[in-house]
């Protein structure tokens, strides 16, 4: 399966979920972001939604922190991240970034992701945008840039570099506040937004979560409900098209092609989605048996195929994930660990003083 082909099933799989295990809540927006859970009633299979407040004079948040192990999650924010020390492990549905010192990451708007912080002392400075801030784009909502390479290819290193030092002028910005200061945030949050659309390709793409979605894709999630719901309920079993289709009564030919014109994707990958969904869900927990345990209470005929299906979707095995999920907290508690400002600025002068700046 192609790189883009799974990131559209990642999302046509969240598209039809409609409420989410817990809700992180940032608290107050004009404050540096601790993030609390609460506890919120839903399906094992559901993403946890971070709540994310933007002060009304300018929609950013930066900040900096290190990165502790958190569970899989999404919101409605754009995030840039730079990783000032240390490295961590992102996971998002193109598969597993490992961010070294120096170097981005992005994470969408209604992309689902996961932390995880290596063991070891970290420091990132986080950029977070109301996509609305965007306002001379108004699809970067949906906007999805292919970033491979930008960390590594020779030919992204000026764009690179000059998305460094904004990030770096906008902290000083920030933390000095002289006249104009917001005028200076709102100028270089624009100079981002403008340099991805220049010089990142990109594609458009469905929102991903009922929460985050319009009106009219709420509806869809609605209208294949029972088929989710059934899904969901049988996913240890040998689910496909004819078996859900007679429980419903539907004829298979009617289900194939209303699935595949109104998600994209065919009913066999929906169902593989469903069950990785399931299997990261019961990786993430204490005690959950061997992984041919867990891939047979998820539908996968062998421990094979699971590996091979997790791989292709995620980047990483099975063993590799729940390695670096075992002490996840799946969202309780701080989010956003707190980081030593004069450390994290004495951090990022280098990038200050660039020429890009």
């Amino acid at each position: 399966m192609s790189a883009p082909s799974h990131r559209m099933l990642w999302r046509a799989a969240m598209a039809l979920e409609d409420v989410p295990v817990g809700v992180f809540d940032d608290g107050s927006p004009s404050k540096a972001p601790t993030c609390s859970s609460t506890a919120v009633e839903g399906p094992a299979l559901g993403w946890q939604v971070e709540r994310i407040g933007f002060p009304v004079e300018l929609p950013v948040r930066l900040f900096f922190h290190d990165v502790r192990d958190v569970g899989l999650h999404l919101h409605s924010a754009f995030e840039l991240l730079l990783v000032l020390s240390g490295e961590v492990d992102l996971h998002t549905a193109a598969g597993l970034q490992r961010v070294r010192a120096g170097e981005l990451a992005l994470v969408h708007a209604g992309e689902p992701h996961a932390s995880h912080d290596l063991g070891g002392a970290n420091l990132v400075l986080c950029l977070q945008l109301d996509p609305a801030s965007a306002r001379h784009d108004p699809d970067f909502r949906r906007r999805r840039f292919e970033i491979e390479g930008l960390n590594s290819e020779a030919p992204l290193r000026p764009l690179r570099d000059r998305l460094r030092g904004l990030l770096a002028s906008m902290m000083w910005e920030q933390r000095l506040q002289r006249p104009g200061w917001k005028l200076e945030m709102e100028a270089a949050v624009l100079q981002i937004v403008s340099c991805l659309l220049r010089g990142l390709p990109s594609t458009l793409c469905h929102e991903g979560h009922p929460m985050l979605l319009p009106e009219e894709e709420q509806a869809l999630g609605r209208r294949l409900q029972r088929v989710c719901q059934y899904v969901q309920e049988h996913v240890a079993e040998p689910v496909s098209v004819g078996s859900v289709a007679q429980a419903l009564g539907w004829s298979s030919g009617y289900l194939a092609r209303l699935f595949k014109a109104e998600t994209g994707s065919t009913f066999g990958q929906f169902i593989t989605l469903v069950r990785l969904r399931r299997a990261i869900d019961v990786l993430s927990r204490p005690g959950n048996g061997t992984l041919l345990d867990v891939a047979l209470a998820c539908g996968f005929p062998n421990a094979k195929a699971f590996n091979l299906a997790f791989r292709r979707a995620l980047g990483c095995t099975p063993g590799e994930w729940r390695l670096a999920h075992r002490e996840a907290t799946g969202g309780a508690g701080s989010a956003y660990g707190a980081a030593n400002e004069l450390d994290a600025m004495r951090l990022l002068q280098p990038y200050v003083e660039s020429p890009f700046c």
